[in-house]
């Protein structure tokens, strides 16, 4: 019956609002003023922050590696955990879950 329309009506900005939101946002000469390009220079760029992630990861897995062999040494050191993983070990040979 009755067909609904839609109007839309676009905002007016005057000088004062202008002058309102160039006083919240920095413009670019404001920008300008607080870095240059050399500053830009001390940031880290991708090819920075790959290679820092490979380090990381070579770090972890070599803490990952000596973590084990650590854990492994005192495994093997105590007679009780010792004795343990033989008797596991013979479970397994005879009575495999697999």
């Amino acid at each position: 019956m009755f067909k609904s329309v839609m109007v839309s009506v676009k905002p007016r900005l005057n000088q004062a609002d202008v002058k309102l939101l160039k006083g919240i946002f920095a413009t670019k000469d404001d920008l300008k003023k607080l870095a240059t390009k050399d500053d830009l220079k001390d940031f880290a760029t991708k090819i920075d922050l790959l290679k820092m992630e490979r380090r990381l990861k070579l770090h972890v897995s070599k803490a990952k590696i000596d973590l084990a062999t650590r854990i492994s040494r005192v495994a093997t050191s105590s007679p009780t955990i010792k004795m343990f993983n033989d008797l596991e070990g013979r479970i397994n040979r005879y009575h495999p879950t697999n």
